[in-house]
Protein backbone atom coordinates (compact mmCIF):
# COMPACT_ATOMS: atom_id res chain seq x y z
CA UNK A 1 0.00 0.00 0.00
CA UNK A 2 1.34 3.42 -0.99
CA UNK A 3 0.97 6.63 0.95
CA UNK A 4 -0.45 9.74 -0.69
CA UNK A 5 0.11 13.43 -0.07
CA UNK A 6 -1.67 14.77 -3.16
CA UNK A 7 -3.90 17.85 -3.26
CA UNK A 8 -7.02 15.81 -3.99
CA UNK A 9 -8.22 12.23 -4.22
CA UNK A 10 -10.85 10.28 -6.11
CA UNK A 11 -13.75 9.57 -3.73
CA UNK A 12 -15.48 7.36 -6.27
CA UNK A 13 -12.64 4.83 -6.06
CA UNK A 14 -12.40 3.75 -2.45
CA UNK A 15 -8.87 2.53 -1.85
CA UNK A 16 -7.07 2.01 1.45
CA UNK A 17 -4.36 4.65 1.74
CA UNK A 18 -2.29 6.65 4.18
CA UNK A 19 -2.21 10.44 3.84
CA UNK A 20 1.19 11.46 5.17
CA UNK A 21 3.00 14.73 5.68
CA UNK A 22 5.50 15.05 2.78
CA UNK A 23 8.04 16.36 5.32
CA UNK A 24 8.25 12.94 7.04
CA UNK A 25 11.58 11.19 6.43
CA UNK A 26 11.36 8.53 3.72
CA UNK A 27 12.41 5.85 6.18
CA UNK A 28 9.47 6.67 8.43
CA UNK A 29 7.05 6.76 5.47
CA UNK A 30 8.25 3.31 4.39
CA UNK A 31 7.84 1.96 7.92
CA UNK A 32 4.24 3.24 8.09
CA UNK A 33 3.41 1.78 4.66
CA UNK A 34 4.87 -1.62 5.59
CA UNK A 35 3.05 -1.66 8.94
CA UNK A 36 -0.33 -0.81 7.41
CA UNK A 37 0.14 -3.37 4.63
CA UNK A 38 0.39 -6.10 7.27
CA UNK A 39 -3.08 -5.27 8.63
CA UNK A 40 -6.38 -6.39 7.11
CA UNK A 41 -9.70 -4.56 7.21
CA UNK A 42 -13.17 -5.51 6.02
CA UNK A 43 -13.51 -2.25 4.02
CA UNK A 44 -11.24 0.51 2.64
CA UNK A 45 -9.85 3.07 5.07
CA UNK A 46 -7.91 6.31 5.03
CA UNK A 47 -5.17 6.64 7.66
CA UNK A 48 -4.10 9.96 9.16
CA UNK A 49 -1.21 10.43 11.56
CA UNK A 50 -1.97 11.91 14.95
CA UNK A 51 0.06 12.75 18.02
CA UNK A 52 1.86 9.98 19.81
CA UNK A 53 4.35 9.70 22.64
CA UNK A 54 8.08 9.71 21.97
CA UNK A 55 9.19 6.72 19.93
CA UNK A 56 5.67 5.88 18.74
CA UNK A 57 3.72 6.74 15.62
CA UNK A 58 -0.03 6.71 15.94
CA UNK A 59 -2.54 6.74 13.08
CA UNK A 60 -6.32 7.10 13.03
CA UNK A 61 -8.21 4.68 10.76
CA UNK A 62 -11.22 6.33 9.11
CA UNK A 63 -13.62 4.47 6.83
CA UNK A 64 -14.90 6.23 3.74
CA UNK A 65 -18.43 5.84 5.12
CA UNK A 66 -17.47 7.69 8.32
CA UNK A 67 -15.79 10.58 6.48
CA UNK A 68 -18.67 11.00 4.03
CA UNK A 69 -21.26 10.83 6.83
CA UNK A 70 -19.55 13.80 8.47
CA UNK A 71 -19.21 15.64 5.15
CA UNK A 72 -22.91 15.22 4.33
CA UNK A 73 -23.94 16.57 7.73
CA UNK A 74 -21.65 19.62 7.48
CA UNK A 75 -22.89 20.35 3.95
CA UNK A 76 -26.48 20.38 5.17
CA UNK A 77 -25.72 22.44 8.28
CA UNK A 78 -23.80 25.11 6.34
CA UNK A 79 -25.99 24.92 3.21
CA UNK A 80 -23.04 24.05 0.99
CA UNK A 81 -23.95 23.59 -2.68
CA UNK A 82 -22.44 23.29 -6.16
CA UNK A 83 -22.37 27.09 -6.30
CA UNK A 84 -19.78 27.26 -3.51
CA UNK A 85 -16.03 27.53 -4.02
CA UNK A 86 -13.67 26.26 -1.31
CA UNK A 87 -10.29 27.90 -0.81
CA UNK A 88 -8.24 25.14 0.74
CA UNK A 89 -5.24 26.17 2.83
CA UNK A 90 -5.18 23.11 5.11
CA UNK A 91 -3.24 20.03 3.96
CA UNK A 92 -4.96 16.85 2.82
CA UNK A 93 -3.02 14.84 5.41
CA UNK A 94 -4.91 16.72 8.15
CA UNK A 95 -8.59 16.03 8.84
CA UNK A 96 -9.37 19.70 8.18
CA UNK A 97 -8.12 19.45 4.61
CA UNK A 98 -9.40 15.93 3.98
CA UNK A 99 -12.91 16.89 5.08
CA UNK A 100 -13.02 19.78 2.58
CA UNK A 101 -12.26 17.32 -0.20
CA UNK A 102 -15.12 15.05 0.96
CA UNK A 103 -17.62 17.92 1.29
CA UNK A 104 -16.75 19.19 -2.17
CA UNK A 105 -17.20 15.70 -3.64
CA UNK A 106 -20.71 15.36 -2.20
CA UNK A 107 -21.85 18.91 -2.91
CA UNK A 108 -20.11 19.15 -6.30
CA UNK A 109 -18.59 22.44 -5.14
CA UNK A 110 -15.24 23.63 -6.51
CA UNK A 111 -11.91 23.65 -4.65
CA UNK A 112 -9.07 26.12 -5.20
CA UNK A 113 -5.83 25.01 -3.52
CA UNK A 114 -3.46 27.40 -1.78
CA UNK A 115 -0.17 25.71 -2.64
CA UNK A 116 2.33 28.20 -1.21
CA UNK A 117 4.03 28.14 2.15
CA UNK A 118 1.88 30.05 4.65
CA UNK A 119 2.18 33.81 4.29
CA UNK A 120 -0.82 35.93 5.32
CA UNK A 121 -0.27 38.51 2.56
CA UNK A 122 0.16 35.85 -0.16
CA UNK A 123 -2.82 33.91 1.17
CA UNK A 124 -4.99 37.03 1.17
CA UNK A 125 -4.08 37.93 -2.42
CA UNK A 126 -4.79 34.40 -3.62
CA UNK A 127 -8.04 34.24 -1.65
CA UNK A 128 -9.29 37.44 -3.27
CA UNK A 129 -8.42 36.16 -6.75
CA UNK A 130 -10.18 32.84 -6.17
CA UNK A 131 -13.70 34.29 -5.62
CA UNK A 132 -14.04 31.66 -2.90
CA UNK A 133 -17.15 31.50 -0.75
CA UNK A 134 -15.79 29.15 1.96
CA UNK A 135 -12.49 28.34 3.67
CA UNK A 136 -11.16 26.67 6.81
CA UNK A 137 -8.42 28.18 8.96
CA UNK A 138 -6.73 27.61 12.31
CA UNK A 139 -6.63 30.41 14.94
CA UNK A 140 -3.00 31.28 14.21
CA UNK A 141 -3.89 32.00 10.58
CA UNK A 142 -6.85 34.15 11.63
CA UNK A 143 -4.52 36.07 13.92
CA UNK A 144 -2.11 36.75 11.04
CA UNK A 145 -4.93 38.06 8.84
CA UNK A 146 -6.19 40.34 11.62
CA UNK A 147 -2.66 41.71 12.03
CA UNK A 148 -2.69 42.54 8.32
CA UNK A 149 -5.86 44.56 8.99
CA UNK A 150 -7.20 42.88 5.86
CA UNK A 151 -10.91 43.29 5.14
CA UNK A 152 -12.56 39.99 4.21
CA UNK A 153 -13.27 39.43 0.50
CA UNK A 154 -16.90 40.22 -0.26
CA UNK A 155 -17.73 36.80 -1.73
CA UNK A 156 -16.47 34.86 1.27
CA UNK A 157 -19.61 33.83 3.16
CA UNK A 158 -18.08 31.70 5.95
CA UNK A 159 -14.69 30.94 7.51
CA UNK A 160 -14.61 27.76 9.59
CA UNK A 161 -12.07 28.04 12.41
CA UNK A 162 -10.89 24.94 14.24
CA UNK A 163 -7.75 23.07 15.23
CA UNK A 164 -7.42 25.06 18.46
CA UNK A 165 -9.16 27.49 20.77
CA UNK A 166 -10.25 30.80 19.23
CA UNK A 167 -10.21 33.62 21.78
CA UNK A 168 -13.17 35.97 22.05
CA UNK A 169 -10.96 39.01 21.38
CA UNK A 170 -9.58 37.53 18.18
CA UNK A 171 -13.07 36.48 17.10
CA UNK A 172 -14.37 40.02 17.53
CA UNK A 173 -11.41 41.64 15.76
CA UNK A 174 -11.88 39.29 12.80
CA UNK A 175 -15.62 40.00 12.66
CA UNK A 176 -14.98 43.75 12.66
CA UNK A 177 -12.89 43.29 9.54
CA UNK A 178 -15.79 41.47 7.92
CA UNK A 179 -14.49 37.91 8.30
CA UNK A 180 -17.53 35.66 8.66
CA UNK A 181 -15.98 33.49 11.35
CA UNK A 182 -17.69 30.28 12.51
CA UNK A 183 -15.89 28.68 15.48
CA UNK A 184 -15.88 24.89 15.24
CA UNK A 185 -14.93 21.95 17.42
CA UNK A 186 -13.94 18.59 16.02
CA UNK A 187 -11.34 15.86 15.98
CA UNK A 188 -9.87 13.23 13.68
CA UNK A 189 -11.66 10.47 15.58
CA UNK A 190 -15.03 11.97 14.56
CA UNK A 191 -13.97 12.53 10.92
CA UNK A 192 -13.93 16.31 11.45
CA UNK A 193 -16.60 18.54 12.98
CA UNK A 194 -18.57 17.69 16.10
CA UNK A 195 -20.07 21.13 16.73
CA UNK A 196 -20.13 24.40 14.78
CA UNK A 197 -21.53 27.89 15.20
CA UNK A 198 -24.63 28.39 13.05
CA UNK A 199 -24.91 30.59 9.98
CA UNK A 200 -27.42 32.66 11.97
CA UNK A 201 -24.56 33.80 14.24
CA UNK A 202 -23.21 35.78 11.25
CA UNK A 203 -26.32 37.92 10.95
CA UNK A 204 -25.08 40.52 13.46
CA UNK A 205 -23.54 43.71 12.12
CA UNK A 206 -20.21 43.83 13.98
CA UNK A 207 -18.42 46.68 12.25
CA UNK A 208 -19.28 49.21 14.97
CA UNK A 209 -19.65 46.94 17.95
CA UNK A 210 -17.25 46.84 20.88
CA UNK A 211 -15.53 43.78 22.26
CA UNK A 212 -17.60 43.45 25.40
CA UNK A 213 -21.04 43.56 23.76
CA UNK A 214 -20.53 40.82 21.16
CA UNK A 215 -21.19 37.31 22.44
CA UNK A 216 -19.01 34.45 21.33
CA UNK A 217 -21.33 32.18 19.32
CA UNK A 218 -22.46 28.85 20.70
CA UNK A 219 -21.26 25.76 18.86
CA UNK A 220 -24.18 23.54 17.94
CA UNK A 221 -23.76 19.75 17.89
CA UNK A 222 -24.22 18.51 14.33
CA UNK A 223 -27.16 16.15 13.72
CA UNK A 224 -25.09 13.07 12.79
CA UNK A 225 -23.57 12.84 16.29
CA UNK A 226 -24.70 12.53 19.89
CA UNK A 227 -22.53 14.18 22.54
CA UNK A 228 -22.51 13.86 26.32
CA UNK A 229 -20.18 14.38 29.28
CA UNK A 230 -18.53 11.46 31.05
CA UNK A 231 -16.64 12.62 34.16
CA UNK A 232 -16.19 16.03 32.55
CA UNK A 233 -14.83 14.62 29.27
CA UNK A 234 -16.75 14.87 26.02
CA UNK A 235 -17.99 11.58 24.56
CA UNK A 236 -19.43 11.03 21.07
CA UNK A 237 -21.62 8.43 19.40
CA UNK A 238 -22.47 8.23 15.70
CA UNK A 239 -21.63 6.88 12.26
CA UNK A 240 -18.70 9.25 11.63
CA UNK A 241 -16.49 7.75 14.34
CA UNK A 242 -13.14 6.15 13.56
CA UNK A 243 -12.54 2.41 13.25
CA UNK A 244 -9.48 2.38 15.50
CA UNK A 245 -5.86 3.36 16.01
CA UNK A 246 -2.73 1.84 14.53
CA UNK A 247 0.24 2.26 16.88
CA UNK A 248 3.70 1.66 15.41
CA UNK A 249 6.66 1.20 17.74
CA UNK A 250 10.02 -0.43 17.05
CA UNK A 251 8.81 -1.73 13.68
CA UNK A 252 5.87 -3.47 15.36
CA UNK A 253 2.31 -2.38 14.57
CA UNK A 254 -0.69 -2.85 16.84
CA UNK A 255 -4.32 -2.19 15.95
CA UNK A 256 -6.51 -0.84 18.76
CA UNK A 257 -10.18 -1.16 17.85
CA UNK A 258 -12.34 1.94 18.08
CA UNK A 259 -15.93 2.18 19.33
CA UNK A 260 -18.41 -0.29 17.88
CA UNK A 261 -21.75 0.87 16.48
CA UNK A 262 -23.85 2.57 19.19
CA UNK A 263 -20.86 2.74 21.56
CA UNK A 264 -19.53 5.98 23.02
CA UNK A 265 -16.03 7.28 22.32
CA UNK A 266 -14.61 9.26 25.26
CA UNK A 267 -12.27 12.00 24.03
CA UNK A 268 -9.47 13.80 25.87
CA UNK A 269 -11.39 17.07 25.60
CA UNK A 270 -13.02 18.61 28.62
CA UNK A 271 -16.30 20.39 28.02
CA UNK A 272 -19.90 21.08 28.88
CA UNK A 273 -22.98 20.06 26.90
CA UNK A 274 -26.12 22.18 27.22
CA UNK A 275 -29.56 21.80 25.66
CA UNK A 276 -31.83 24.51 24.29
CA UNK A 277 -35.05 23.04 22.96
CA UNK A 278 -34.12 20.26 20.54
CA UNK A 279 -30.58 21.53 20.00
CA UNK A 280 -27.42 20.65 21.93
CA UNK A 281 -24.40 22.92 22.30
CA UNK A 282 -20.80 22.28 23.33
CA UNK A 283 -18.45 24.54 25.27
CA UNK A 284 -14.81 23.42 25.29
CA UNK A 285 -12.97 23.81 28.57
CA UNK A 286 -9.57 22.29 27.85
CA UNK A 287 -7.90 18.91 27.44
CA UNK A 288 -7.45 16.25 30.08
CA UNK A 289 -4.03 15.50 28.54
CA UNK A 290 -2.96 19.09 29.26
CA UNK A 291 -3.78 18.93 32.97
CA UNK A 292 -0.83 18.75 35.35
CA UNK A 293 -0.35 18.81 39.10
CA UNK A 294 1.07 22.12 40.36
CA UNK A 295 1.72 22.21 44.10
CA UNK A 296 -0.83 19.43 44.55
CA UNK A 297 -3.56 21.15 42.50
CA UNK A 298 -4.89 20.11 39.07
CA UNK A 299 -4.08 22.87 36.58
CA UNK A 300 -5.53 22.97 33.06
CA UNK A 301 -2.89 24.63 30.89
CA UNK A 302 -5.37 25.00 28.01
CA UNK A 303 -7.40 27.29 30.23
CA UNK A 304 -4.32 29.22 31.39
CA UNK A 305 -3.26 29.87 27.79
CA UNK A 306 -6.74 31.20 26.99
CA UNK A 307 -6.46 33.67 29.90
CA UNK A 308 -2.95 34.71 28.79
CA UNK A 309 -4.02 35.32 25.19
CA UNK A 310 -7.04 37.35 26.27
CA UNK A 311 -4.84 39.61 28.43
CA UNK A 312 -2.32 40.28 25.65
CA UNK A 313 -4.89 40.61 22.83
CA UNK A 314 -6.77 43.34 24.72
CA UNK A 315 -3.58 45.29 25.43
CA UNK A 316 -1.66 44.93 22.18
CA UNK A 317 -3.48 47.75 20.34
CA UNK A 318 -1.68 50.34 22.48
CA UNK A 319 1.78 48.95 21.69
CA UNK A 320 2.48 47.80 18.09
CA UNK A 321 5.69 46.09 19.19
CA UNK A 322 3.56 43.54 21.04
CA UNK A 323 1.46 42.60 18.01
CA UNK A 324 2.65 38.99 17.91
CA UNK A 325 3.12 38.24 21.60
CA UNK A 326 -0.14 36.34 22.02
CA UNK A 327 0.74 33.79 19.35
CA UNK A 328 4.51 33.68 19.85
CA UNK A 329 4.24 32.68 23.48
CA UNK A 330 2.87 29.74 25.43
CA UNK A 331 2.31 28.73 29.05
CA UNK A 332 3.71 25.26 29.64
CA UNK A 333 3.95 22.75 32.51
CA UNK A 334 7.65 22.49 33.35
CA UNK A 335 8.78 19.57 35.55
CA UNK A 336 9.85 20.66 39.03
CA UNK A 337 11.10 18.52 41.91
CA UNK A 338 9.29 20.52 44.59
CA UNK A 339 5.98 21.36 42.84
CA UNK A 340 5.77 18.43 40.37
CA UNK A 341 5.20 21.06 37.68
CA UNK A 342 5.45 24.82 37.57
CA UNK A 343 3.88 27.37 35.23
CA UNK A 344 6.48 28.67 32.78
CA UNK A 345 5.97 31.28 30.06
CA UNK A 346 7.98 30.43 26.94
CA UNK A 347 8.21 33.30 24.50
CA UNK A 348 10.00 34.39 21.35
CA UNK A 349 10.16 38.05 22.39
CA UNK A 350 12.26 40.04 24.87
CA UNK A 351 10.79 39.27 28.29
CA UNK A 352 11.30 42.87 29.45
CA UNK A 353 8.31 43.89 27.37
CA UNK A 354 6.03 41.46 29.18
CA UNK A 355 6.17 42.50 32.81
CA UNK A 356 2.85 44.35 32.85
CA UNK A 357 1.14 41.48 31.04
CA UNK A 358 2.47 38.89 33.47
CA UNK A 359 1.23 40.99 36.39
CA UNK A 360 -2.24 41.39 34.88
CA UNK A 361 -2.41 37.67 34.05
CA UNK A 362 -1.38 36.77 37.61
CA UNK A 363 -4.17 38.96 38.97
CA UNK A 364 -6.73 36.89 37.01
CA UNK A 365 -5.71 33.40 38.16
CA UNK A 366 -5.39 31.39 41.36
CA UNK A 367 -2.11 31.58 43.30
CA UNK A 368 -0.83 28.19 42.09
CA UNK A 369 -1.67 29.16 38.45
CA UNK A 370 0.58 32.23 38.44
CA UNK A 371 3.61 32.40 36.15
CA UNK A 372 6.65 31.10 37.99
CA UNK A 373 9.29 32.10 35.44
CA UNK A 374 9.81 33.28 31.86
CA UNK A 375 11.95 31.38 29.36
CA UNK A 376 13.15 33.02 26.13
CA UNK A 377 13.46 30.81 23.06
CA UNK A 378 14.47 31.50 19.45
CA UNK A 379 11.25 30.00 18.04
CA UNK A 380 8.46 27.87 19.44
CA UNK A 381 8.34 24.40 17.85
CA UNK A 382 5.09 24.05 15.92
CA UNK A 383 3.15 21.48 13.94
CA UNK A 384 2.36 21.98 10.26
CA UNK A 385 -0.87 23.74 11.33
CA UNK A 386 0.88 26.11 13.73
CA UNK A 387 0.08 24.37 17.03
CA UNK A 388 2.82 24.65 19.64
CA UNK A 389 4.38 21.22 20.24
CA UNK A 390 4.46 21.39 24.03
CA UNK A 391 6.38 18.18 24.77
CA UNK A 392 9.10 19.10 22.30
CA UNK A 393 9.26 22.63 23.74
CA UNK A 394 9.69 21.28 27.27
CA UNK A 395 12.48 18.99 26.07
CA UNK A 396 14.27 21.91 24.39
CA UNK A 397 14.05 24.07 27.52
CA UNK A 398 15.24 21.21 29.76
CA UNK A 399 18.21 20.69 27.45
CA UNK A 400 19.11 24.39 27.86
CA UNK A 401 18.80 24.32 31.66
Amino acid sequence: MKSLSFLSLDWSKKKTMALLNPALPQEEKSLIEESLASLHFDRPHIFLTTSGSTGKRKLVALSYEAILTSAKSVNQFLQISKDDIWFQALPLFHIGGLSISARAFLSKSSVVHFQNKWSPSTFYKELEKSSATLCSLVPTQVYDLVNLKADAPKKLRAVLVGGGALSKSLYVEARKLGWQVLPTYGCSEASSQVATASLESLDLNTFEIDVESLKFPKMEVLPHLQVKEIDGQLAFKGDSLFSGYVVIESRKSTFIEGPKKNQWFVSDDLGQVTRLGEKHFVEIQGRSTFIRKVKGENVDFSKLNSVWQEVVMKKRASDPSLQEVAYSSCLIPFPDERSQFKVVLAIEKDKKKLEEFVEEYNDKVLPFEKIDSIQWIESLPRSELGKVQVERLVQELRAKA
